[in-house]
């Protein structure tokens, strides 16, 4: 029964040994940060966003599709576009619902009335350190007509 826990204090003596050892700044020196992910997506390629058409007019509680363009179409390897909604004004008790997606995203407004909504666009990539970086391609806002 004591072998194991031998092992496991020999072990954890070793790898502090080795980690104190390693070199390290000297006392006063100051040591360099290391680069940041950037928030820009490392392509030598500009990306805009547009929507065609900013005012609508909908049945209430009929889903109608908003159309939102990407250039260029081809995105970086393991990037993707996000498309968020939020609801500026709108009658009372009147609720928003929308499916995300290009070049279509389906939005519902569930009562008559007119919704001004902000429409957000976002070029989302892995960054380098295992974060997430995001590019605002557009901030817009539609009028919705729910009759």
């Amino acid at each position: 029964m004591r072998a194991p826990k031998r092992i496991a204090f020999y072990g954890a003596t070793m790898l502090w040994t080795l980690m104190m050892s390693a070199p390290g700044p000297v006392h006063g020196q100051s040591v360099a940060a290391p680069p940041s992910a950037s928030t820009n997506i490392a392509s030598p390629v500009s990306y805009t966003a547009r929507i065609p058409q900013t005012r609508y007019e909908v049945g209430a509680g009929k889903p109608f599709e908003m159309r939102v363009d990407v250039s260029p179409a081809a995105l970086p390897p393991g990037a993707f576009v996000t498309v968020n909604l939020e609801r500026l004004s709108g009658p009372g008790g009147g609720r928003v619902d929308s499916l995300s997606g290009l070049p279509e995203t389906r939005i519902t407004c569930s009562v008559p009335g007119t919704y001004r909504l902000m429409v957000r666009v976002a070029l989302m990539s892995k960054g380098s350190c295992g974060g997430i970086a995001a590019d605002t391609l557009l901030e817009s806002e539609i009028v919705v007509e729910a009759r």
